[in-house]
């Protein structure tokens, strides 16, 4: 399977990402896995909230099926 090329977000190459898988907690700051569009599970990384600025919606998405709205 040909895995997507990323694409531009303010001039520069990020990957699509698809779902939020988890977080957890790494020295009082906050890592997300993430789920890539058009990668495998295999894929998945751990990224810090701060690499995830265009991904907030996915985000909150998790945090409410998750976490609950509150």
């Amino acid at each position: 399977m040909d895995q997507p090329a990323p694409i531009l977000i303010h001039n520069a190459e990020q990957w699509e990402d698809e779902q939020v898988l988890n977080y957890r907690r790494l020295n009082k700051s906050l890592k997300f896995l993430v789920h890539w569009k058009g990668y495998e599970r295999a894929d998945d990384s751990w990224e810090p909230i701060v690499n995830l600025g265009h991904s907030l919606e996915l985000i909150q998405e998790y945090w409410e099926v998750n976490h609950g709205a509150g």
